[in-house]
């Protein structure tokens, strides 16, 4: 299940809160954008950064991420997270202060792990140093 909840900054119409995904056979792409700054103006990057990703998911994260942050250079531009799915494997990336946790549930112990997922200081159009990409398994 993929769920997300946006909530407009107070006195703002419009949020600059993104999430899409996209299914291609058995691999599922989730980004999560979150534009910088409040309203029309965030949103609005937000919703180019999602495109962006549309159209180059098929690249590695590496070559999206970086792409991503060229073609945004005189945007607005934001923080995202890209998840990829595919059978038991978890491929995760995040530049910006997007906060990512995988948590497993242990039906046995009726107990859960939680695992939190890196992220990588910076933001998309104003750079990034580096990109850590985790692999994961689920």
């Amino acid at each position: 299940m993929i769920a997300i909840k946006r909530r407009a900054y107070p006195g703002e119409t419009d949020c600059g809160d993104q999430l899409e995904y996209w299914q291609d056979g058995k691999k599922l792409t989730c980004c999560v954008v979150d534009g910088l700054g409040h309203g029309a103006h965030a949103k609005s990057s937000a919703c180019k950064i999602i495109q962006y990703v549309g159209k180059h998911r098929t690249e590695s994260l590496e070559t999206l991420f970086a792409g991503c942050d060229k073609a945004m250079r005189n945007e607005r531009g934001g923080v995202m997270a890209v998840a990829w799915i595919e059978a038991d494997q978890l491929t995760y990336a995040s530049v910006g202060n997007i906060t990512g946790y995988l948590v497993r549930v242990d039906a046995e112990q009726d107990s859960h792990i939680v695992k939190h997922l890196h992220m990588d200081r910076g933001m998309i159009s104003g750079g990034f140093k580096k990109l850590n990409v985790q692999h994961l398994t689920l």
